[in-house]
């Protein structure tokens, strides 16, 4: 059986993610906001309100991790905790009015970004890929089932 390509893609992907955390981090170090802060961020951005563990199964991470974000983001008033009604326990985590600005300059920063990188890929390409690596993430045991 040849593997050698789907290892080779995985390679690329790890290797991409470390890149782009690195440099989400360099590009974002004014904000204090680092690569797995903005990740919650942006969680939050689309979803109105959410629970740490909500969070976590949708991240494929340990609820403690996310919890440490969240701690960390609220002290920096980035996000609050709601009262949950469907779980007095565990309350709703949502983005301030500072945080979602806070988001909103750090996504317009990285759309210049993206915007330079477009000039020099291409676009079907982009597309391509993205499927594949869609494909691929649907196939893994982990995500069998969730939506994302």
């Amino acid at each position: 059986m040849d593997t050698e390509a789907v290892q080779q893609l995985i390679r690329q992907i790890r290797g991409a993610f470390q890149d782009l955390r690195a440099y989400a981090d360099q590009l974002h170090a004014d904000t204090g906001v680092n690569a797995s802060m903005r990740a919650v961020l942006e969680y939050l951005s689309e979803s109105p309100a959410a629970t740490v563990p909500q969070i976590a199964r949708q991240k494929n991470v340990s609820r403690q991790h996310i919890q440490t974000i969240v701690d960390t983001l609220r002290e920096r008033a980035l996000v609050s905790l709601q009262d949950n009604p469907a779980h007095r326990r565990s309350p709703l985590v949502t983005l301030t009015r500072q945080g979602r600005a806070t988001f909103k300059r750090m996504h317009d920063k990285e759309a210049v970004f993206l915007g330079s990188l477009m000039k020099t890929l291409d676009r079907q390409q982009i597309r391509t890929a993205a499927t594949v690596i869609e494909q691929l993430r649907d196939e893994l045991p982990a995500n069998k089932g969730v939506n994302r």
